[in-house]
């Protein structure tokens, strides 16, 4: 593993810091071509969750960013079996059903594309811990 992808007492990966934005934006953009939230996390998801564990990214973090983007993917597809099925059965047409979606899918986006642009990760490397250094910047809700 080249040493500029690990430096020490920083975690960033081969990326740089925005690592979960583009695992999100790659999730999400295989899961809106394909129409499925499970096919994308059990291919694309595997995969990167395997690279960031040889990374030493932790794993929760990956998964967060591959589900979260893998979920919105398949809610906004027009090949979505679930997208299909709601307009069908209230008799509107595809396009205003997908359009509509954007009111309420599109802020929750945002919002966990900034998470996971504002969430910086410090990992010690000798010891093996994380620290999350920037949750206070996250709204946690129990």
């Amino acid at each position: 593993m080249p040493a500029c992808w690990r430096r020490p007492n920083r975690l960033a990966g081969p990326l740089g810091p925005a690592f979960l934005f583009y695992r999100y934006l790659i999730c999400a953009v295989i899961s809106l071509a394909t129409g499925t939230s499970g096919g994308t996390v059990g291919t694309v998801g595997l995969a990167l969750i395997g690279i960031d564990e040889g990374l030493g990214i932790p794993l929760y973090l990956t998964a967060g960013a591959v589900v979260s983007g893998a979920f919105f993917g398949d809610k906004m597809s027009p090949l979505s079996d679930t997208t299909n099925l709601a307009p069908a059965v209230c008799g509107t047409d595809l396009c205003s059903h997908i359009r509509g979606m954007i009111a309420t899918t599109g802020p929750a986006m945002l919002v966990a594309l900034c998470c996971c642009l504002n969430l910086n990760v410090t990992h010690d490397v000798e010891e093996g811990q994380v620290n999350p250094s920037c949750l206070g910047n996250v709204v946690l809700v129990r």
